[in-house]
Protein backbone atom coordinates (compact mmCIF):
# COMPACT_ATOMS: atom_id res chain seq x y z
CA UNK A 1 0.00 0.00 0.00
CA UNK A 2 1.42 3.45 -0.91
CA UNK A 3 2.75 5.54 1.97
CA UNK A 4 1.61 9.09 2.71
CA UNK A 5 4.77 10.41 1.05
CA UNK A 6 4.10 8.31 -2.06
CA UNK A 7 0.54 9.63 -2.29
CA UNK A 8 1.79 13.21 -2.12
CA UNK A 9 4.54 12.39 -4.59
CA UNK A 10 1.97 10.80 -6.91
CA UNK A 11 -0.15 13.97 -6.97
CA UNK A 12 2.92 16.14 -7.57
CA UNK A 13 4.12 13.84 -10.34
CA UNK A 14 0.72 14.01 -12.08
CA UNK A 15 0.93 17.81 -12.05
CA UNK A 16 4.52 17.63 -13.27
CA UNK A 17 3.54 15.25 -16.08
CA UNK A 18 0.76 17.61 -17.18
CA UNK A 19 3.17 20.56 -17.16
CA UNK A 20 5.80 18.63 -19.14
CA UNK A 21 3.28 17.50 -21.75
CA UNK A 22 2.01 21.09 -22.05
CA UNK A 23 5.59 22.27 -22.59
CA UNK A 24 6.02 19.65 -25.30
CA UNK A 25 2.73 20.58 -26.98
CA UNK A 26 3.68 24.26 -26.93
CA UNK A 27 7.07 23.42 -28.43
CA UNK A 28 5.45 21.51 -31.30
CA UNK A 29 2.93 24.33 -31.82
CA UNK A 30 5.72 26.91 -31.93
CA UNK A 31 7.74 24.88 -34.42
CA UNK A 32 4.77 24.21 -36.71
CA UNK A 33 2.92 27.54 -36.50
CA UNK A 34 5.36 30.29 -35.53
CA UNK A 35 8.50 29.01 -37.23
CA UNK A 36 6.89 27.42 -40.28
CA UNK A 37 3.39 28.58 -41.28
CA UNK A 38 3.72 32.22 -40.19
CA UNK A 39 6.98 32.53 -42.13
CA UNK A 40 5.34 31.21 -45.28
CA UNK A 41 7.24 27.92 -45.28
CA UNK A 42 5.84 24.52 -46.20
CA UNK A 43 5.40 21.99 -43.40
CA UNK A 44 7.89 19.29 -44.36
CA UNK A 45 10.05 16.94 -42.34
CA UNK A 46 13.14 18.69 -43.62
CA UNK A 47 11.79 22.07 -42.56
CA UNK A 48 10.91 21.16 -38.98
CA UNK A 49 13.40 18.40 -38.19
CA UNK A 50 16.35 20.66 -37.50
CA UNK A 51 18.95 19.38 -35.01
CA UNK A 52 17.77 21.93 -32.43
CA UNK A 53 14.11 20.95 -32.80
CA UNK A 54 14.88 17.23 -32.65
CA UNK A 55 17.01 17.67 -29.52
CA UNK A 56 14.24 19.58 -27.73
CA UNK A 57 11.55 17.12 -28.80
CA UNK A 58 13.68 14.18 -27.62
CA UNK A 59 14.15 15.90 -24.26
CA UNK A 60 10.41 16.58 -23.94
CA UNK A 61 9.31 13.06 -24.92
CA UNK A 62 11.94 11.44 -22.67
CA UNK A 63 11.01 13.66 -19.73
CA UNK A 64 7.30 12.89 -20.17
CA UNK A 65 8.03 9.16 -20.33
CA UNK A 66 10.35 9.43 -17.32
CA UNK A 67 7.65 11.08 -15.24
CA UNK A 68 5.00 8.59 -16.38
CA UNK A 69 7.23 5.67 -15.37
CA UNK A 70 7.65 7.18 -11.92
CA UNK A 71 3.88 7.15 -11.55
CA UNK A 72 3.96 3.46 -12.52
CA UNK A 73 6.59 2.79 -9.84
CA UNK A 74 4.39 4.34 -7.18
CA UNK A 75 1.34 2.30 -8.23
CA UNK A 76 2.97 -0.96 -9.35
CA UNK A 77 5.94 -1.73 -7.15
CA UNK A 78 6.37 -5.24 -8.60
CA UNK A 79 7.78 -3.75 -11.81
CA UNK A 80 10.18 -1.49 -9.91
CA UNK A 81 13.50 -2.91 -11.23
CA UNK A 82 12.51 -2.94 -14.90
CA UNK A 83 11.09 0.57 -14.73
CA UNK A 84 14.16 1.94 -12.94
CA UNK A 85 16.38 0.60 -15.74
CA UNK A 86 14.12 2.34 -18.28
CA UNK A 87 14.30 5.53 -16.21
CA UNK A 88 18.09 5.39 -16.22
CA UNK A 89 18.07 5.15 -20.02
CA UNK A 90 15.64 8.06 -20.27
CA UNK A 91 17.71 10.14 -17.85
CA UNK A 92 20.78 9.53 -20.01
CA UNK A 93 18.77 10.50 -23.10
CA UNK A 94 17.70 13.78 -21.48
CA UNK A 95 21.31 14.58 -20.58
CA UNK A 96 22.49 13.77 -24.11
CA UNK A 97 19.76 15.94 -25.62
CA UNK A 98 20.68 18.81 -23.32
CA UNK A 99 24.42 18.44 -24.00
CA UNK A 100 23.88 18.38 -27.76
CA UNK A 101 21.46 21.32 -27.77
CA UNK A 102 23.59 23.45 -25.45
CA UNK A 103 26.82 22.66 -27.28
CA UNK A 104 25.39 23.49 -30.70
CA UNK A 105 23.87 26.73 -29.40
CA UNK A 106 26.97 27.72 -27.45
CA UNK A 107 29.60 26.57 -29.95
CA UNK A 108 30.42 30.13 -30.99
CA UNK A 109 30.69 31.26 -27.36
CA UNK A 110 32.88 28.31 -26.39
CA UNK A 111 35.20 28.99 -29.34
CA UNK A 112 35.64 32.54 -28.01
CA UNK A 113 36.25 31.47 -24.41
CA UNK A 114 38.29 28.31 -25.10
CA UNK A 115 39.78 28.72 -28.61
CA UNK A 116 42.63 26.34 -27.76
CA UNK A 117 40.35 23.44 -26.80
CA UNK A 118 37.69 23.54 -29.53
CA UNK A 119 38.69 20.28 -31.22
CA UNK A 120 39.14 18.41 -27.95
CA UNK A 121 35.78 19.61 -26.68
CA UNK A 122 34.04 18.56 -29.89
CA UNK A 123 35.50 15.07 -29.53
CA UNK A 124 34.51 14.98 -25.85
CA UNK A 125 30.91 15.89 -26.69
CA UNK A 126 30.86 13.26 -29.45
CA UNK A 127 31.82 10.40 -27.11
CA UNK A 128 29.69 11.56 -24.17
CA UNK A 129 26.53 9.65 -25.31
CA UNK A 130 28.51 6.40 -25.36
CA UNK A 131 29.50 6.71 -21.70
CA UNK A 132 26.11 8.00 -20.59
CA UNK A 133 24.33 5.00 -22.12
CA UNK A 134 27.07 2.59 -21.08
CA UNK A 135 26.20 3.02 -17.42
CA UNK A 136 22.79 1.39 -17.99
CA UNK A 137 24.21 -1.83 -19.49
CA UNK A 138 25.17 -3.45 -16.13
CA UNK A 139 21.66 -2.72 -14.80
CA UNK A 140 20.13 -4.37 -17.86
CA UNK A 141 22.34 -7.42 -17.39
CA UNK A 142 21.46 -7.61 -13.70
CA UNK A 143 17.76 -7.40 -14.57
CA UNK A 144 18.14 -10.24 -17.08
CA UNK A 145 20.38 -12.54 -15.00
CA UNK A 146 19.32 -11.75 -11.46
CA UNK A 147 21.44 -10.48 -8.59
CA UNK A 148 25.07 -10.03 -9.63
CA UNK A 149 27.28 -8.12 -7.16
CA UNK A 150 30.15 -7.76 -9.64
CA UNK A 151 27.88 -6.24 -12.27
CA UNK A 152 26.46 -3.95 -9.61
CA UNK A 153 29.96 -2.63 -8.84
CA UNK A 154 30.64 -2.13 -12.55
CA UNK A 155 27.35 -0.27 -12.80
CA UNK A 156 28.40 2.09 -9.99
CA UNK A 157 31.73 2.75 -11.72
CA UNK A 158 29.99 3.45 -15.04
CA UNK A 159 27.52 5.74 -13.26
CA UNK A 160 30.40 7.69 -11.72
CA UNK A 161 32.12 8.04 -15.11
CA UNK A 162 28.91 9.09 -16.85
CA UNK A 163 27.98 11.48 -14.07
CA UNK A 164 31.44 13.04 -14.13
CA UNK A 165 31.21 13.60 -17.89
CA UNK A 166 27.73 15.09 -17.62
CA UNK A 167 28.59 17.41 -14.74
CA UNK A 168 31.88 18.47 -16.37
CA UNK A 169 30.16 19.50 -19.59
CA UNK A 170 27.33 21.25 -17.73
CA UNK A 171 29.80 23.20 -15.58
CA UNK A 172 31.79 24.07 -18.72
CA UNK A 173 28.65 25.44 -20.39
CA UNK A 174 27.76 27.37 -17.25
CA UNK A 175 31.24 28.89 -16.97
CA UNK A 176 31.31 29.78 -20.68
CA UNK A 177 27.94 31.54 -20.50
CA UNK A 178 28.89 33.48 -17.37
CA UNK A 179 32.31 34.40 -18.73
CA UNK A 180 30.84 35.64 -22.01
CA UNK A 181 28.29 37.85 -20.26
CA UNK A 182 31.03 39.23 -18.04
CA UNK A 183 33.29 40.03 -21.00
CA UNK A 184 30.48 41.71 -22.95
CA UNK A 185 28.72 43.46 -20.06
CA UNK A 186 29.62 46.94 -21.39
CA UNK A 187 29.56 46.10 -25.09
CA UNK A 188 26.44 46.75 -27.16
CA UNK A 189 26.15 44.75 -30.36
CA UNK A 190 23.38 44.65 -32.99
CA UNK A 191 23.28 40.85 -32.72
CA UNK A 192 21.90 39.72 -29.36
CA UNK A 193 21.94 35.98 -30.04
CA UNK A 194 24.94 35.16 -27.87
CA UNK A 195 23.57 37.28 -25.01
CA UNK A 196 20.23 35.45 -25.21
CA UNK A 197 21.93 32.06 -25.38
CA UNK A 198 24.14 32.93 -22.40
CA UNK A 199 21.33 34.26 -20.22
CA UNK A 200 19.04 31.29 -20.74
CA UNK A 201 22.01 28.93 -20.84
CA UNK A 202 23.04 29.93 -17.33
CA UNK A 203 19.56 29.18 -15.98
CA UNK A 204 19.27 25.80 -17.73
CA UNK A 205 22.80 24.76 -16.72
CA UNK A 206 22.11 25.59 -13.07
CA UNK A 207 19.03 23.34 -12.98
CA UNK A 208 20.76 20.50 -14.84
CA UNK A 209 23.73 20.61 -12.45
CA UNK A 210 21.31 20.74 -9.51
CA UNK A 211 19.45 17.70 -10.87
CA UNK A 212 22.67 15.71 -11.22
CA UNK A 213 23.75 16.79 -7.73
CA UNK A 214 20.45 15.59 -6.25
CA UNK A 215 20.88 12.28 -8.04
CA UNK A 216 24.43 11.88 -6.74
CA UNK A 217 23.47 12.67 -3.14
CA UNK A 218 20.14 10.83 -2.86
CA UNK A 219 20.43 8.08 -5.49
CA UNK A 220 20.49 5.38 -2.81
CA UNK A 221 16.98 6.40 -1.72
CA UNK A 222 14.81 6.49 -4.83
CA UNK A 223 11.85 8.27 -3.23
CA UNK A 224 14.00 11.27 -2.31
CA UNK A 225 15.98 11.92 -5.47
CA UNK A 226 13.55 11.40 -8.30
CA UNK A 227 11.03 14.11 -7.45
CA UNK A 228 13.69 16.80 -7.17
CA UNK A 229 15.50 15.62 -10.31
CA UNK A 230 12.27 15.57 -12.35
CA UNK A 231 11.35 19.10 -11.24
CA UNK A 232 14.82 20.41 -12.15
CA UNK A 233 14.69 18.70 -15.55
CA UNK A 234 11.24 20.15 -16.23
CA UNK A 235 12.37 23.68 -15.38
CA UNK A 236 15.51 23.29 -17.52
CA UNK A 237 13.35 22.07 -20.43
CA UNK A 238 11.12 25.13 -20.07
CA UNK A 239 14.16 27.42 -20.06
CA UNK A 240 15.46 25.81 -23.28
CA UNK A 241 12.07 26.37 -24.93
CA UNK A 242 12.10 30.01 -23.82
CA UNK A 243 15.60 30.34 -25.26
CA UNK A 244 14.32 29.05 -28.59
CA UNK A 245 11.36 31.45 -28.53
CA UNK A 246 13.56 34.43 -27.65
CA UNK A 247 16.05 33.59 -30.39
CA UNK A 248 13.23 33.29 -32.92
CA UNK A 249 11.69 36.66 -32.11
CA UNK A 250 15.11 38.31 -31.96
CA UNK A 251 15.78 36.96 -35.47
CA UNK A 252 12.40 38.24 -36.70
CA UNK A 253 13.10 41.66 -35.16
CA UNK A 254 16.48 41.90 -36.89
CA UNK A 255 14.96 40.83 -40.22
CA UNK A 256 12.25 43.51 -39.93
CA UNK A 257 14.84 46.15 -39.10
CA UNK A 258 16.93 45.09 -42.09
CA UNK A 259 13.89 45.26 -44.36
CA UNK A 260 12.93 48.72 -43.08
CA UNK A 261 16.51 49.93 -43.51
CA UNK A 262 16.63 48.68 -47.10
CA UNK A 263 13.28 50.31 -47.90
CA UNK A 264 14.45 53.60 -46.40
CA UNK A 265 17.61 53.52 -48.51
CA UNK A 266 15.62 52.74 -51.66
CA UNK A 267 13.17 55.55 -50.90
CA UNK A 268 16.00 57.98 -50.22
CA UNK A 269 17.74 57.12 -53.49
CA UNK A 270 14.45 57.38 -55.37
CA UNK A 271 13.81 60.81 -53.87
CA UNK A 272 17.31 61.98 -54.74
CA UNK A 273 16.92 60.73 -58.32
CA UNK A 274 13.57 62.53 -58.63
CA UNK A 275 15.09 65.79 -57.38
CA UNK A 276 17.99 65.51 -59.82
CA UNK A 277 15.54 64.90 -62.65
CA UNK A 278 13.47 67.94 -61.67
CA UNK A 279 16.57 70.12 -61.50
CA UNK A 280 17.67 68.95 -64.93
CA UNK A 281 14.24 69.62 -66.43
CA UNK A 282 14.12 73.09 -64.86
CA UNK A 283 17.48 73.99 -66.27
Amino acid sequence: MPTAFQLIEFDIMICLLIVTVMELVFLIYFIVVEETFKRGHLLTCREISTPFNLALIVIGVSLSALTFLELCIIRFEDAFNAIVVAQNLLTSTIQIGYIFYSYERAKGIIELIFPFATNWLHMFVSIAPFFLYLEAIPDIMILASGDAPRLDKIGHIMAIIGGTIGVSLDVLFLFSFMRFLWLTRQVKTPDNRFQIISQYGIASSVFIVLALALFAVFSSVHAHWFLGVAICFSIAFLVLILMKVSLHYDKMFRMRNTTVSVLQQVTKRSTQATEIHRTTVTQ
